[in-house]
């Protein structure tokens, strides 16, 4: 029964995880394409 716990804890946390990387793969896209973004993406990350 522990390792079900883990294991539906473990996929819980893999739709976060993809979510901030793609935002974080974005941001870097937006200041690869417009360098005068970086202050103001780096408050909002």
């Amino acid at each position: 029964m522990d390792k079900l716990q883990a294991g539906l804890a473990a996929l819980a946390v893999i739709g976060p995880a993809i979510g901030v990387g793609m935002a974080a793969a974005a941001a870097v896209s937006a200041i690869g394409r417009n360098p005068e973004v970086l202050g103001i993406l780096s408050l909002v990350l």
